[in-house]
């Protein structure tokens, strides 16, 4: 089970306003996704595994002209959490700086 300590620290991490109520919620979660992760480090996978290496490009040019991704129950409040926001969408500082062109990734 993940501490509370740890809970707090990752809400100064995420920079969200998390309630108490919300901070016993993620400690429970969390508690179980690395519960379910402790399962998955017990299988034994020494027989092998079958990996189709044939693909060769799996990424998709992006589709700016499409649909837009539909809000999701519960955004509004994440939006609202964060410490910036612009047009109902959390604002984040860039990472990537300058234009990436498009590239065939092999």
């Amino acid at each position: 089970m993940i501490s509370s300590d740890d809970i707090k620290k990752l809400v100064v991490l995420s920079r969200l306003r998390v309630t108490d109520d919300g901070k016993v919620a993620w400690q429970k979660d969390l508690g179980a996704v690395l519960d379910y992760v402790d399962q998955l480090k017990a299988i034994s996978v020494e027989s092998g595994t079958s990996i189709d290496l044939r693909l060769k490009n799996v990424w998709r040019d992006d589709d700016l002209a499409g649909p837009a991704v539909p809000a999701a129950a519960g955004d509004e409040e994440l939006v609202a959490a964060a410490p910036r926001s612009r047009a109902g969408q959390i604002a984040v500082k860039p990472v990537l700086i300058g234009k990436i062109k498009n590239e065939t990734r092999s």
